[in-house]
């Protein structure tokens, strides 16, 4: 209750006991001018019976302590009539007022005259109507006063067409039921201001937003031509938005009048009446408004009603003495003529402080100490007092307590009142904390000081003091109180352990400067809290000052700084440049902690770059997850100081924190060496390499290469000759030429990544020797069975082994089936060429082919496409191919046979057969046309008995030379 920050919801007696005079000025006759006022000479002046009118207006931020004054104003106001017995009908009007109706209800209460009670039954008549019905009523009265609002002559065409449209859109059933079921809604709180129950704040929310506006179409395609129109082109149209809101937003005022029945004038007459009747009672009236805000939608009728002076009217009027509290906002939008009837304009944004820090929390300790005092003390003993005429101060809870000196020394105390749990540095560092580190040179705001300082700190303190945990963690979180160095937390968390974050928090909250290396915290709030304090040493002595006979200014005084590092780790904003230097140093320490070589991670100091790097709280996005994440920590933050600035090793703390910082890389390096291996390396159970040797193994297999007589050296040179970009599928089968496109496109980089494995690394690059010794009896093993066994199930998780991984899935789905397709056509193939040539060698058929083709030319009996297979086989190995198809059939090693499978030349062996498939039709060609050309020439007989005739015939001459050779030896 004590600290309610709403002036009016508090009894007298505390509202007496915690008031602090408000830092106040008026503005002087010149413009821009301004003179410093006490609360007690406005008040003389206000009263001042030489001012028959007074119109008073009291500017200034929402919390800044206007409610506050025109309450003290209203209290001073009641005790100076008694006093000085002078009448004065007082009228406050709250913030907290209920409602419209409400304010007016205020100022009528109690009076009569034809406009008074006719406003006053009007009010009452409206006083039970439904919220729901007050909504759709100010739709109503909103439609109706934009429909008969004065459009300004050089109105542009946008504004006019909205104009035209918005009642439609207001009096359409869906958009009203729309606008009428929004909880919270614009319409929501225009019906609570008028006729509802006006919370705390509502009159934040009486101007339209463009959201308001927005309507989804489901609900535009129900209403009607001109809501719809309009609806729809507000939807895509943001200008067309702002523009409806404005012209809503100046209907309010007529709209929210008619909603109550008031008729131009009504305000401003019913006060002249109300005066009128004063006047006889030979009485003042005051108006003290807290907020012009609450007025709204008749605001415009009370600044003209307050304007009326005593004899305006020709009727003698009653004195009126008003003040109306506005924002800096609202001051800014009054017209011009209205501030010209302005008395007095009172002023409250006078600086705390300024650049005087002692000033400001003198403010803040005297402020704070009478809410804690009254905080302490029993409701009736305030209420005792105030009885008593409150003329004295009021008494001191502190008086009977026994720590009250030690308690006061600690923490301070502003006329015997102590400011326990709080001291003048701890509100200051609170205070500005949540008004801003510029809140010295501002208006104070008590509100804040009240409502996010002392109830929040209390509140805290409430809970943990009695389990001895003050000041928690929560409370340094909520008010950011990061202002320890990462020197000073580290020393407390190795000195004192878990007690020494309570400390820190105690230090960051009390020092008066936290952020050196080694801060004082008053002894006696180390005793209070039952702190142990560590071993730091004092602070350092300030620099001397040289004295010179020349006169200098005074040096204000400044507080300390925390450096990039402990900004960083106090969740401050840091330069982007500062983080990419840290990355860089960050990057070098651990690329010199991790041995890339020895731990088989070489492969992988490519992809661990200053890039992959994240500090915390950095504002540059990342591609991809980081490859390490450096946290906030005190460790850290002094790991990144002693690798920026070497030589802040010189420092005393130079040792302890090389060793903080060793500790520290060794560790990111451990989180870089774990994130390399879960991102780019397989699972733990596998060998990359070794797959990825007997892969290529297999590869040299498919292309001819790594014959039985070779050394597994030799083998290995095979495997790892970059020769892929050597189309080899022609002729193949469907799976062959899919395992060689997949060896086409992968292999080099398989073959790459056994080279760095193999090499001779330094740093992490490759020499130009390999050491092939760990991969021999791999290749030993692969000759003995060219195949792979289990291939890898997820190629993703092997990260910079992808390729080892998609290759070996590629082998796996295509090897048996390519081995399977080229043996049958191996078979398919000797068999058609052995069809041909019978017994006798390829190589003979093809010579006598040839011979043939001599003297078929000669005759002209040749035809081209024999010639021209002929031509292409000149030179051509074809009993080498014979002989690798009959290795690749005959061999029962597997190796073997792969090998020779990928020396078949599946070209030349096409080239081959189609040769002998020629040459076979053209011989059964010529044997045809033979046959028939001896028929024609022994009339037509038959080619069987004609070739009997002529072996008789030969025969019959055989024998006869045989005669005659026998005849001429016997004749010697």
């Amino acid at each position: 209750m004590v600290l309610n920050p709403v002036a009016l919801d508090v009894p007298i007696s505390v509202f007496r006991a915690t008031h602090h005079p408000s830092l106040l000025r008026w503005e002087g006759a010149t413009a821009g001018t301004s003179v410093p006022v006490s609360e007690r000479e406005f008040l003389e002046d206000f009263l001042d019976a030489k001012h028959s009118h007074v119109f008073d207006v009291a500017v200034g931020d929402s919390g800044t302590g206007k409610s506050h004054f025109i309450r003290w104003l209203h209290q001073e106001t009641l005790h100076r009539s008694a006093k000085d017995k002078v009448e004065r009908h007082i009228v406050p009007i709250p913030r907290s007022s209920a409602n419209l109706a409400d304010v007016l209800r205020r100022i009528l209460k109690d009076f009569g005259g034809e406009t008074t009670r006719r406003l006053r039954e009007e009010v009452e008549r409206h006083h039970g109507l439904s919220e729901a019905e007050a909504r759709q009523r100010v739709l109503d009265e909103i439609a109706i006063a934009v429909e008969h609002a004065a459009a300004p002559a050089d109105e542009d065409e946008i504004t006019r067409y909205v104009r035209s449209l918005l009642p439609a859109l207001l009096r359409d059933q869906a958009v009203r039921n729309e606008l009428c079921s929004r909880k919270g809604g614009i319409t929501h709180w225009l019906a609570r201001h008028v006729l509802g129950r006006r919370e705390t704040g509502d009159v934040d929310q009486l101007r339209w937003q463009p959201s308001d506006l927005e309507f989804r179409a489901a609900i535009t395609v129900r209403a009607g031509e001109e809501a719809r129109e309009l609806a729809d082109g507000m939807r895509t149209d943001d200008e067309m938005r702002r523009i409806a809101c404005a012209l809503l937003d100046r209907a309010h005022g007529p709209a929210l009048a008619a909603l109550l029945r008031f008729r131009s004038g009504d305000l401003k007459r019913s006060l002249e009446e109300i005066r009128q009747q004063l006047r006889q009672q030979r009485k003042e009236l005051v108006l003290l408004i807290e907020d012009l805000s609450i007025t709204e939608g008749i605001d415009g009728e009370l600044l003209e009603a307050l304007q009326v002076r005593t004899h305006d009217t020709g009727t003698e009027l009653c004195t009126l003495r008003s003040i109306i509290g506005v924002t800096n906002e609202d001051h800014l939008r009054m017209r011009e003529n209205i501030k010209g009837r302005v008395l007095r304009t009172l002023r409250f944004d006078v600086p705390l402080g300024a650049d005087d820090p002692s000033r400001e929390q003198a403010v803040l300790a005297e402020f704070a100490a009478r809410y804690l005092n009254a905080a302490r003390l029993d409701e009736s003993e305030l209420d005792v007092w105030n009885e008593a005429g409150a003329v004295t101060t009021p008494p001191s809870a502190c008086e009977e307590c026994p720590n009250r000196p030690t308690c006061h020394r600690a923490f301070g105390e502003i006329g015997g009142y102590g400011t326990y749990p709080f001291t003048a540095t701890a509100l200051g560092r609170l205070y500005r904390r949540v008004a801003g580190e510029d809140a010295r040179t501002r208006a104070f705001n008590p509100r804040l000081l009240l409502r996010r300082v002392l109830s929040a700190t209390l509140e805290e303190a409430e809970r943990s003091l009695p389990r001895g945990d003050f000041p928690p963690r929560g409370l340094i979180a909520a008010f950011d109180l990061s202002g320890t160095t990462a020197q000073l937390e580290l020393a407390l968390r190795t000195q004192l352990g878990l007690d020494g974050e309570r400390v820190r928090h105690a230090i960051e909250m009390y020092a008066e400067h936290p952020s050196v290396d080694r801060p004082e915290l008053p002894s006696g709030i180390a005793t209070a809290f039952a702190l142990r304090l560590p071993d730091i040493g004092p602070a350092p002595a300030l620099p001397a000052v040289k004295r010179t006979n020349r006169p200098v200014a005074e040096p204000q005084p400044v507080e300390p700084q925390l450096d990039a590092f402990d900004r960083w780790l106090r969740k401050e904003e840091v330069a982007d440049s500062d983080l990419n230097a840290w990355r860089v140093r960050i990057h070098e320490a651990i690329s010199a902690t991790i041995d890339w070589d020895t731990e088989g991670l070489a492969p992988l100091k490519s992809s661990f770059g200053r890039a992959s790097i994240y500090l915390e709280g950095q504002f540059t996005r990342i591609h991809g997850p980081p490859i390490l994440e450096v946290m906030r920590s005190a460790e850290a933050a002094i790991t990144l100081r002693t690798l920026a600035y070497p030589t802040t090793r010189k420092l005393s703390s130079g040792r302890q924190n090389l060793l903080v910082a060793r500790t520290t890389i060794e560790r990111w390096a451990a989180s870089v060496r774990e994130a390399l291996a879960s991102r780019f390396l397989p699972p733990k159970d596998a060998d990359p390499i070794a797959l990825a040797v007997r892969i290529l193994a297999i590869g040299a297999f498919l292309r001819g290469q790594g014959g039985r007589s070779l050394s597994e050296a030799e083998m290995l040179d095979h495997a790892l000759k970059l020769d892929w970009e050597v189309d080899r599928t022609a002729e193949r089968g469907s799976a062959w030429s899919a395992l060689l496109r997949a060896y086409n496109k992968t292999a080099p980089k398989v073959q790459r990544l056994v080279v760095h494995a193999l090499g001779c690394t330094k740093g992490g690059d490759a020499g130009n020797f390999l050491e092939p010794s760990g991969v021999l009896e791999i290749l030993s093993a692969t000759w003995e069975q060219p195949s792979l066994g289990a291939a890898p199930e997820d190629a993703a998780s092997w990260g910079i082994y992808k390729d080892v991984a998609e290759l070996a899935l590629a082998v796996q789905q295509h090897l048996e089936q390519a081995r399977s397709e080229e043996f049958a056509a191996a078979e398919g193939w000797r068999a058609r060429v052995q069809g041909w040539t019978g017994d006798d060698s390829l190589s003979n058929t093809l010579t006598w082919l040839r011979e043939a083709r001599e003297a078929a030319e000669t005759t002209g009996l040749l035809n081209a496409p024999l010639r021209d297979a002929l031509a292409h086989l000149e030179d051509k190995p074809v009993d080498k191919c014979l002989a690798t198809v009959s290795d690749a059939l005959n061999t029962k090693e597997e190796a073997t046979r792969l090998n020779a499978l990928g020396r078949m030349s599946r070209p030349l062996m096409a080239q081959i057969e189609r040769c002998l498939d020629l040459a076979d039709r053209m011989l059964t060609e010529w044997t045809g046309k033979l046959q028939k050309q001896l028929q024609d020439a022994h009339g037509g007989a038959d080619s069987t008995q004609l070739a009997q005739e002529i072996r008789d015939a030969l025969k019959s001459i055989a024998t006869d030379y045989q005669t005659f050779l026998e005849t001429e030896s016997t004749d010697g």
